[in-house]
């Protein structure tokens, strides 16, 4: 169940370089042109609406009010399939070296329930290293391919341990 956190963006524009924005052709990992980082959109009452519709975890309410993606260094998206379908995965995207390591103790708990739920969990490192985390070796084999084919490495632990 989804809670509305009251937060809003402010000047958070993390997740302006960690998603693709197909309505706009900006890829993943790289800053949009229409963002001005720390302060926000240039074109926010006309964004696209692959931005319009995106909340981050934060905006969900996961974590402390100091844990925002931008002064944390990651962003959490729980992403979820089309209408009210489960979760499909996890993403754990890291916007500035060391966010994973910073937030550790949130990422555990994110990560630790996300197991439960059987929900795959993805690292993409500011480097641009991407990982799949599968410590139990039980993630189903077309998940595992698909993760190949898209670059990623498979890892038995977290990165931060």
């Amino acid at each position: 169940m989804r809670r509305n956190s009251g937060r809003q963006c402010g000047g958070c524009t993390a997740c302006c370089k960690t998603h693709g924005i197909h309505e706009i052709d900006k890829p993943k990992g790289s800053w949009c042109w229409n963002c001005e980082v720390g302060v926000g959109c240039r074109i926010y009452h006309d964004r696209p609406l692959g931005c319009l519709t995106f909340k981050c975890e934060w905006l969900k309410g996961v974590g402390e009010e100091s844990d925002r993606p931008d002064l944390l260094g990651l962003v959490l998206d729980l992403a979820v399939s089309r209408g009210n379908q489960p979760p499909e995965i996890l993403q754990v995207f890291e916007i500035l070296e060391g966010g994973l390591h910073n937030a550790a103790d949130l990422v555990t708990r994110s990560v630790s329930m996300a197991a439960l739920c059987s929900i795959p969990v993805t690292f993409i490192h500011a480097s641009g290293r991407k990982e799949i985390l599968d410590e139990s070796r039980s993630l189903p084999g077309d998940i595992l391919e698909a993760a190949i084919y898209e670059g990623f490495e498979i890892v038995r632990k977290p990165p931060w341990q």
